[in-house]
């Protein structure tokens, strides 16, 4: 009984007879080719080029930009659970602490404690 190594098949580039184990696929990757028509195949993709065939890739202009740039952070503290953390402003005033979900959360001072006693030493806010 012959083996499948036995098997003829067409060359689809020289129409010659070869054995099913040298034949292999060809670069475009349905037919089936020889392997010399192969070799012949590749060995010709490979040849250099001459001096007049080659460009230069053209340059590439990148523009790189901050992100935040122009997007203000606004500080926040959870008087329950004394969790700080940030926000941009744009996302607007947060309803619950992330950490501890209650809606205690307050902006926190941006000052000095000199001037957070200035502030609440005048009489602007008495009654």
């Amino acid at each position: 009984m012959p083996s499948s190594h036995d098997t003829l098949v067409t060359c689809k580039r020289c129409s010659n007879k070869v054995a099913v184990r040298d034949m292999k696929y060809d670069l475009n990757g349905k037919d089936l080719i020889c392997g010399r028509c192969y070799e012949l195949k590749v060995s010709s993709l490979k040849k250099p080029k001459t001096a007049g065939q080659y460009t230069d890739p053209p340059k590439a202009k990148f523009e790189f930009s901050n992100p935040l740039e122009g997007k203000e952070e606004v500080k926040y503290y959870c008087p329950k659970c004394k969790f700080k953390f940030s926000r941009k402003k744009e996302h607007g005033i947060p309803r619950l602490c992330p950490y501890c979900s209650k809606s205690a959360v307050v902006e926190a001072y941006r000052g000095s404690a000199n001037e957070l006693l200035k502030d609440s030493s005048s009489n602007e806010f008495d009654y």
